[in-house]
């Protein structure tokens, strides 16, 4: 085993990767997980960046070889009494950690969304809400416009990656010309192994527009200071109730604007594909 590995132990530090200028959440992220995986690895970005930049094989080879060497590395530390101590079982949990993350990530059989859907979702800065869930028990319930008095429709989106609303827009036409928005009962939840969580408060339609017609937006409800993400395996369902006497809801539309640009940096896929040029950066 090389000197470096064995100092790279012995001392506890884990290395940092330095980022200049201005840099975006997304960057930070990246190089806070490069730091740790080169700590857990013992190699250096440049190092760590070729084995997540080759093909697959070689990635999972490379990331086994290195796990393997930094076992036998703390086996031998213990038996010969080098100071390593509680730390070792430490590291190793570490590098076992970071193991199961890249096989997570590594192995097609396990990625929920291909590179080209991810791509497609980055260009989308709002989910639109328009497909229509039927709930057969109910006979309130209505699987097409329009929403007569007394009845409601449930409106989700198709299965796509995961994402953060800042806002929610609603924009509700009225028979007659109607302004009675405040007659449109509406309620948001997210849905989760077939199970519904409603977010947020009941709005009412005068919430999300003026007399005039024109639109109010309003903020995404938040979870303990942060606002609630929607996860991959997760859909969002809104539910639109007409509680009035007057003026059928004949059209709806519901958007959900996020921020493709944050969306992009904590999404992409960095080094993947071809090798990276060489870089004499260490860690």
């Amino acid at each position: 085993m090389d000197t470096k590995s064995t100092n790279a132990l012995e001392s506890h530090q884990i290395p940092t990767v330095t980022i200049s200028g201005d840099v975006n959440r997304g960057e930070k992220l990246k190089a806070q997980t490069l730091s740790a995986m080169c700590f857990a690895l013992d190699r250096t970005p440049h190092e760590i960046r070729e084995v997540f930049g080759c093909r697959p094989n070689d990635r999972l080879r490379a990331l086994e070889e290195k796990c393997a060497m930094l076992a036998a590395l703390v086996e031998r530390l213990q038996a010969t009494g080098s100071g390593c101590e509680g730390n070792c079982s430490t590291i190793q949990k570490s590098c076992d950690g970071l193991w199961k993350l890249c096989f997570e990530t590594l192995c097609p059989g396990r990625v929920p969304f291909s590179r080209y859907t991810m791509d497609e979702a980055s260009q989308e800065n709002h989910i639109v809400l328009n497909e229509i869930v039927p709930v057969p028990a109910d006979a309130d319930n209505v699987t097409a416009f329009p929403v007569a008095p007394g009845q409601y429709m449930v409106l989700t989106h198709p299965v796509r990656p995961g994402f953060v609303p800042k806002k929610i827009n609603i924009d509700l036409h009225l028979a007659n010309g109607g302004n009675n928005y405040l007659d449109i009962e509406i309620e948001i939840f997210l849905v989760s192994g077939g199970k519904k969580k409603k977010i947020g408060v009941t709005y009412e339609g005068n919430n999300f527009l003026n007399k005039d017609g024109t639109q109010i937006f309003v903020a995404w409800p938040e979870y303990k200071g942060r606002r609630i993400e929607v996860g991959y395996a997760e859909k969002i369902e809104i539910v639109l109730r007409h509680t009035g006497l007057q003026n059928n809801l004949v059209s709806a539309s519901v958007r959900l604007p996020h921020d493709t640009k944050e969306w992009y940096e904590l999404c992409k896929h960095w080094g993947y594909g071809d090798c990276p040029p060489s870089s004499s950066t260490a860690c």
